[in-house]
């Protein structure tokens, strides 16, 4: 899985397919992927997943993953941020509950790793 800059998911694979396919002039982005050009236009994500969570049909009212800090479930009401350049997906509540915000976040509270500057 992977993010662009404007916070939307992809799969990898697919999206790498398109960009090459795109390259060739076999095919053509969409006008709402024209800021997808290379790889430097997104990067890799870690999204926690929820050990609630068995199949989609065993239990499809249960999210697929997690906040890895506050363990809340990755849904609709709450947002959640993609640290870069380690790509941890966490909630804005946690950040909020360690007494932090995003202005004020130096590393990364899952792995450790520094985080990159806005302007990076």
């Amino acid at each position: 899985m992977v993010i662009d800059k404007l916070g939307l998911l992809y799969n990898k694979e697919s999206l790498l397919k398109a960009i090459i396919a795109h390259k060739k002039k076999t095919c053509t982005f969409a006008k709402e992927f024209a800021h997808i050009r290379s790889s430097k236009d997104y990067f890799d994500v870690i999204l926690t997943p929820n050990p609630s969570f068995v199949d989609i049909i065993s239990t499809p009212e249960v999210p697929r993953f997690i906040c890895p800090i506050a363990q809340s479930e990755i849904t609709g009401p709450y947002t959640y941020i993609c640290l870069k350049p380690c790509g941890h997906v966490i909630s804005l509540r946690a950040v909020k509950g360690l007494g932090k915000s995003l202005t004020t976040l130096r590393k990364c509270d899952v792995c450790g790793k520094k985080l990159k500057k806005k302007s990076d």
